[in-house]
């Protein structure tokens, strides 16, 4: 009986060895792919941040230019940044809209300059409000002092 103790003894010593064996491999296992998996992850997360940011910066960048440039409608930085509305902001279908409804304020043939004039205002003052609306600029701009601006000159 003594021995058959002995056996048993040594069995579960062994069957615990193994388990000990099994257990260290997985935790080597999980502390070689889990840190490797999160470096992984955190560069995806970097890249994503960084786009993001660059699409951001484009996004101020052309509504500066459309700001600053307002009055000179022929130039080309306005053109430009006129022409970049539809790509950068083409997740935005209000922004798409408003620059629709610019387009046909200024290809419309069938109504008087003047008229003309007023409706390029109205339509570009609303795209302006949707992009700064869009870069959360939408509270820093002095809106009046905008308004005010467009409504004693002739847009283009």
């Amino acid at each position: 009986m003594i021995e058959f103790v002995k056996n048993n003894s040594e069995i579960i010593l062994a069957i615990a060895a193994l388990f000990n064996v099994i257990a260290a491999g997985f935790a080597a296992f999980s502390t070689y792919f889990g840190p490797r998996k999160a470096a992984i992850a955190a560069e995806k997360l970097r890249h994503q941040s960084e786009a993001d940011t660059r699409i951001r910066l484009q996004k101020e960048e052309i509504f500066t230019r459309l700001i600053e440039y307002s009055n000179k409608m022929d130039d080309q930085e306005f053109l430009g940044a006129l022409n970049l509305v539809r790509i950068v902001f083409r997740g935005n279908d209000n922004i798409k809209r408003k620059i629709n409804d610019l387009y046909d304020a200024l290809s419309d043939k069938n109504i008087k300059p003047n008229e003309q004039n007023v409706a390029m205002n109205n339509k570009y003052i609303s795209l302006l409000k949707e992009i700064a609306l869009e870069i959360k600029w939408h509270d820093y701009i002095e809106w009046d002092r905008v308004l005010d601006g467009y409504g004693k000159r002739k847009i283009m």
